[in-house]
């Protein structure tokens, strides 16, 4: 899913500047450069606070499968190892990074490396274990998983099957607030990229369509760029992408976005529930009547005799 940033504009993914921060994604190594799954068997962490040993010999260049559940916190480390080592953290459907770290973690200092993590997705990451500079050996070195289970809830429309559709008159405006704190990303397969809450509309007209998020504070620093005419949403087949988007108009730096002659029909609402937008926000639609101006050919001056006719073409 296409997403805005203030800051900058960009695709999907933002791709941050250079960070030697503890889950730094800028040297991560590659998903599918692992090709050993070690161990074998996908590793089920208890959620109790709890640190639990996945094994005692991982080999840098192996992998293993663990099952993830949204808003859950994990941390994996390699504390107390004798080599270099690298942890990169991916989702295994949609192959996107979710942390990295090589050294200075979060569980300990020094070479080993330890990454935390809040998925926004209930499935299957991809843990790949390295040394550095994402090479494999044959040194033995204990990986461990805790898990700390979410206290915050899912909000109520964290699903758009669970959003009621409002009609929207053109002209005309609905306001919505909430929060997006607690949710995931309930797209198909993931597809949208991140954690969002849904609203939902629904016009009788063909109409120009603002959304924006003026009134939230702090202020978002991101928005998806599309709204989607399905429920479940899937990225990119049920999208459609604004005409233009900003954090200009809203004076508070909050994103707009406008869709031109949008059809009549039901369209469903993200909002950005990724830190650091999951807090409480307000979501303003508007619909004002599409005017097309018409094209008429030929544009030239026509004559004819009174009692006779011309074609004009109006597209």
């Amino acid at each position: 899913m296409l997403k805005i940033y203030k800051k900058r504009i960009g695709l999907l993914f933002f791709i941050a500047l250079l960070s030697f921060t503890s889950n730094s994604v800028n040297a991560q190594c590659a998903f599918g450069g692992n090709p050993s799954q070690f161990p074998a068997a996908t590793f089920n962490p208890a959620c109790n606070g709890v640190a639990q040993t996945v094994t005692t010999c991982n080999f840098g260049g192996e992998f293993f499968l663990m099952n993830v559940i949204c808003g859950n916190t994990y941390r994996i480390s390699n504390c107390g190892g004798t080599f270099d080592s690298q942890i990169t953290v991916y989702n295994n459907a949609t192959q996107v990074q979710i942390a990295y770290n090589d050294d200075n973690g979060v569980a300990c200092l020094g070479l080993q490396a330890s990454v935390e993590f809040v998925p926004t997705f209930t499935g299957l990451a991809r843990v790949l274990i390295n040394q550095f500079n994402c090479v494999a050996n044959s040194t033995c070195i204990t990986t461990s998983v805790t898990c700390t289970p979410s206290l915050i809830p899912a909000p109520v429309n964290d699903d758009c099957a669970s959003v009621v559709p409002s009609a929207l008159s053109s002209p005309g405006t609905l306001t919505f607030t909430g929060t997006s704190a607690g949710s995931c990303d309930n797209s198909v397969g993931g597809s949208l990229g991140d954690a969002q809450v849904w609203h939902a509309f629904t016009i009788t007209e063909c109409a120009t369509v603002t959304i924006n998020n003026c009134g939230t504070a702090p202020s978002f620093t991101q928005m998806f760029t599309g709204i989607s005419n399905a429920c479940p949403a899937n990225f990119p087949s049920t999208f459609i992408t604004s005409n233009t988007l900003d954090f200009t108009t809203c004076v508070d730096g909050n994103g707009t976005a406008i869709f031109n002659n949008l059809p009549p029909g039901t369209y469903y609402v993200p909002v950005i529930g990724t830190a650091p937008d999951n807090h409480s926000y307000t979501l303003n639609i508007s619909a004002v009547d599409f005017i097309a101006q018409p094209v008429i050919t030929p544009a030239s001056a026509t004559t004819f005799c009174v009692g006779g006719s011309v074609q004009l073409d109006v597209a």
